[in-house]
């Protein structure tokens, strides 16, 4: 059972952690895109600002037109200004003002600001769509979930390390009261008391502090990936080393073998030598006992009797050169018996 664990464990982890940094690029996209959409936002705000600014400058013309409607018409009444270029005078101001206000119209900033903040909610509107509707991203986040539990459940019953993973996969569920249950993820949170809009920014801040301890999670995970890659790379160099002592034990076992079978060579040459010199003995030792029995037969004696007796104290001469040769050979056998013996269970050591 402990096997079919660790080796569905084996296989469970690497696609669960694959599964979760896919997740996390594409939240990372999704973040870098809220991003581009919050620039936007930032430099629509600043147009705003200076649309305020251009505002009040309007404003401050048409009060100067005003004033100088009131100085035309106290010198209309005063006979100053005749009634045609009065006339023409309030013509032009009409037109100038008529422009300003045309102006301001169309770039008035509340009217901006409620673009703004209907872009954004069509956006938020958007995503939302995205998440419940026919993108499959709430569907995406639910199969990530599931993975990611039945990682931190391999890694639970490999290791007791992993009860960390467990804490942080616990805080991603909705933050709410502990003795309460949390709602389910298929449902959104309907309150009577608050607007759409603070319902939305919770939503929002929710998922966005999910994301965060999803990345930190991921990171965790890389950072585990990291430390076993190392630990892998160790195992390979002490593989390799292994490896090549193995090499080098066998070279020396060859080169073992290879002085062992000179060394039965060189016996069996002596042992050959040997034989020889064994049959060279029992010629020579056949040949004294024909010649003795010569002269036995012949019956020789003086100066003859003393040659045989030359001959054969030679002969005893060269029999005890044989023996000493045959001691020599035969402690020369048994020294090379004991070396073949050493190097016989010196190899037997080396293959254990």
């Amino acid at each position: 059972d402990n096997s079919e664990v660790s080796e569905k464990s084996n296989f469970q982890v690497p696609k669960a952690v694959e599964k979760v940094l896919a997740g996390s690029i594409r939240r990372e996209m999704a973040l870098e895109e809220f991003c581009t959409k919050q620039t936007s936002e930032i430099s629509q705000l600043n147009r705003l600002v200076q649309q305020y600014k251009h505002e009040r400058e309007c404003n401050a013309i048409i009060g100067q037109t005003r004033e100088d409607k009131v100085v035309r018409l106290e010198s209309l009444m005063d006979g100053v200004l005749s009634k045609d270029d009065f006339l023409d005078e309030e013509f032009a101001s009409l037109m100038h003002e008529h422009k300003l206000l045309k102006d301001m119209y169309e770039n008035h900033p509340e009217v901006l600001q409620t673009r703004i903040e209907l872009k954004r909610a069509q956006e938020e509107l958007e995503s939302f769509k995205n998440f419940y509707g026919d993108m499959g991203e709430r569907e995406v986040l639910l199969e990530e979930i599931q993975d990611l539990k039945a990682h931190l459940q391999c890694y639970t019953d490999t290791s007791l390390t992993s009860s960390r993973k467990r804490g942080s996969l616990l805080k991603l569920t909705y933050t709410c009261d502990p003795n309460q249950a949390p709602p389910p993820l298929d449902t959104i949170p309907e309150s009577t008391d608050e607007s759409p809009e603070k319902t939305l920014e919770q939503e929002r801040l929710h998922w966005t502090e999910a994301e965060t301890n999803w990345i930190s999670l991921a990171e965790e995970l890389r950072a585990e990936l990291d430390t076993n890659r190392k630990l892998m790379e160790k195992q390979k160099r002490e593989l390799d080393t292994e490896r090549r002592c193995a090499e080098e034990l066998t070279e020396a076992m060859q080169m073992a073998m290879q002085g062992h079978a000179r060394m039965i060579e060189q016996y069996a040459d002596l042992e050959e030598k040997h034989i020889q010199l064994l049959a060279r003995h029992r010629r020579i030792r056949e040949g004294i006992d024909d010649v003795k029995k010569a002269a036995a037969r012949a019956g020789v004696k003086g100066a003859e009797s003393r040659f045989i007796n030359a001959l054969a104290a030679e002969i005893s001469a060269l029999k005890v050169q044989r023996e000493k040769e045959a001691q020599y050979f035969r402690d020369e056998n048994k020294s090379l018996q004991s070396q073949l013996r050493d190097t016989a269970e010196a190899v037997h050591a080396a293959g254990e």
